[in-house]
């Protein structure tokens, strides 16, 4: 029994040591954990800093500067110019088949009659008194 015993105290005292053990890595433990969230937050603490002025001061650089992004259209007048020759002979054409139409007595329209059409496109585009960059028409 005194054996027995023995046993027994040696167990508990196995037992209070590792609860002293554990109790105190689990002390280290928050002390680590408690220092890591503390330095997390003055990191992101500082990194809120930084990006707040980065902020700032970009927007000032745009409110005082020129724009970060600027477009040229150096070398497209031609372009743009053909453009709106093309779309002056569409509105030319069209305006033309609608002259037609209210000048037919027939009620019939230029639309019924394909080849007035393609006779009136052909006048309208080789013509050149009738068109505006030859100081035509329009």
């Amino acid at each position: 029994m005194i054996e027995m015993a023995g046993w027994i105290f040696a167990i508990m005292l196995g037992m209070a040591m590792l609860y002293d053990f554990l109790k105190q890595e689990h002390g280290l433990i928050e002390e680590w954990r408690e220092g890591t969230i503390q330095e997390a937050f003055e990191i992101q603490e500082k990194l809120n800093d930084a990006q707040l002025k980065y902020l700032t001061a970009h927007t000032e650089k745009i409110k005082s500067g020129p724009p970060p992004t600027s477009i040229s259209g150096d070398g497209l007048e031609l372009h743009l110019e053909m453009i709106m020759w093309e779309l002056f002979e569409a509105i030319q054409i069209r305006a033309a088949n609608e002259g037609l139409n209210q000048l037919c007595l027939d009620n019939s329209t230029v639309d019924n009659r394909p080849e007035q059409d393609s006779i009136l496109e052909e006048i309208l585009t080789r013509d050149d008194r009738l068109r505006p960059d030859q100081g035509g028409l329009l």
